[in-house]
């Protein structure tokens, strides 16, 4: 049987996928590749939200918006010096500190001590 010109270019490009493909070490590695590849665009942590938030009715629904919106930003800024913490660590103590989940930053911290008695 004869292949078409687009039967020939679309097995080149299957290949081309399945030569690169890294195989999947874990659930977690998995989940996180999917949720990374189908996130929105335009993803957002609410950060800017409050900016944008401008008072049309009475002061105290615009206070309850403004409480609500700044919530967010406390959890950004949260994840920010989080983020500056683990990437300024020594490369040798980096790697077992990002594997391991924490929500805020005397965990971090906590754990980065750790990580240092044992090496």
């Amino acid at each position: 049987m004869v292949k078409t010109w687009m039967e020939s270019r679309v097995e080149g490009l299957e290949k081309e996928l399945l030569d690169t493909r890294s195989p999947v070490s874990s659930w977690k590695s998995f989940k996180d590749e999917v949720l990374q590849r189908f996130k929105p665009s335009q993803e957002s942590d609410g950060s800017e939200a409050p900016m944008v938030l401008k008072q049309e009715e009475i002061v105290m629904k615009y206070r309850e918006q403004f409480k609500i919106l700044s919530t967010l930003m406390v959890d950004a800024l949260g994840k920010l010096i989080i983020g500056f913490f683990s990437n300024n660590l020594q490369v040798r103590h980096q790697g077992e500190v990002r594997m391991t989940r924490v929500s805020n930053l005397k965990q971090l911290v906590d754990l980065a001590h750790k990580v240092e008695e044992r090496n």
